[in-house]
């Protein structure tokens, strides 16, 4: 909708007005109606304004221009903080579950594209003596499993329901153990790989794997799987369909060479990748809540300077 501004009134005055009432009251959301929120002129133009004199909005506005500006300064530091540690957790993991976290260790070159060295104590396998791929028949209380992009492969109901498509008819659906080494047919470029920790059920787009013996540890190769994500292999090894959408099918992933090292080593390698993620995990979610707590101040003070909640002559 396009209105035509009065004399008395300054556009970004109005736009902070607006902005407020919709962050400090639901003006807007209580005004709307249907899925999407939406809301008609008349509906709009029966809106009750108050507002100050041509003076006070342009000191308001210069205010709050001002302060608004240097919130969001922080919030564009912390998101950087964010992105940086982010990369620094799949840079540590990369390095740690290739093996070469220690300069001084003896390398030998390996028939392995995305990894050319490992250690030389490591040995090589197919996949497909690592794993096998499972098709479990579906169990009658069993909920619906997702593999999200960072990894993390749990119950839907865990993370966020909206946004899905539910199938009325759930043919192709498999079970899925805790335990389990998932894969994101579509999604496993983008790192949607890891291990399950839920019983549950999912569609033929997963393909689910067991280790076929005690040698292996599951957590070991998903951050494996990553890291060959992340190196682009995945690209290589799945044929596209589309444009960025390679699909992961088990039986091409079978014949690819792998790192093998001792299980001892893989438990080993898995507990450091933990312990180094925790921490920055840790420092992640803290600097994420002080986004959330800028964001809400930063709503707070428009709204509390539009309604004259704060005198801006004062407080400039």
């Amino acid at each position: 909708m396009v209105f035509d501004v009065a004399d008395d009134f300054d556009t970004r005055f109005l736009e902070y007005y607006f902005w407020g009432l919709k962050w400090g009251y639901d003006y807007f959301a209580q005004l709307s109606y249907g899925m999407r929120y939406s809301f008609n002129r008349e509906q709009f133009e029966r809106i009750p304004l108050a507002w100050p004199r041509l003076e006070e909005q342009k000191q308001i506005v210069a205010y709050l221009d001002r302060e608004t500006a240097r919130i969001d300064g922080l919030i564009e530091k912390k998101a950087r903080f964010i992105a940086l540690l982010k990369e620094k957790l799949v840079d540590a993991a990369d390095v740690m579950v290739t093996g070469r976290d220690d300069p001084t260790r003896d390398l030998q070159a390996v028939d392995i594209p995305w990894a050319p060295m490992i250690p030389k104590d490591w040995g090589t396998k197919r996949a497909k003596y690592l794993f096998q791929e499972m098709n479990r028949p579906v169990e009658p209380d069993d909920d619906t499993i997702t593999a999200f992009r960072d990894g993390q492969v749990c119950l839907r109901s865990k993370r966020r329901t909206e946004g899905y498509t539910f199938a009325e008819l759930e043919v192709g659906y498999q079970h899925i153990c805790k335990g389990d080494l998932v894969i994101h047919t579509m999604d496993a470029f983008a790192g949607a790989i890891g291990i399950s920790e839920d019983d549950g059920k999912a569609t033929g787009e997963y393909a689910v794997c067991s280790p076929r013996s005690d040698d292996v540890n599951s957590e070991y190769y998903a951050y494996l799987l990553r890291c060959m994500a992340r190196r682009q292999y995945i690209f290589i090894l799945c044929p596209s369909v589309r444009e960025r959408a390679p699909r992961f099918r088990f039986f091409r992933f079978a014949p690819v060479l792998l790192p093998f090292p001792p299980r001892s080593e893989q438990d080993q390698i898995v507990e450091r990748i933990k312990k180094s993620s925790a921490r920055l995990k840790s420092l992640i979610t803290k600097t994420e809540q002080s986004i959330a707590l800028l964001k809400e101040k930063r709503a707070a003070l428009i709204t509390a300077a539009v309604t004259g909640k704060i005198d801006v002559r004062s407080a400039a």
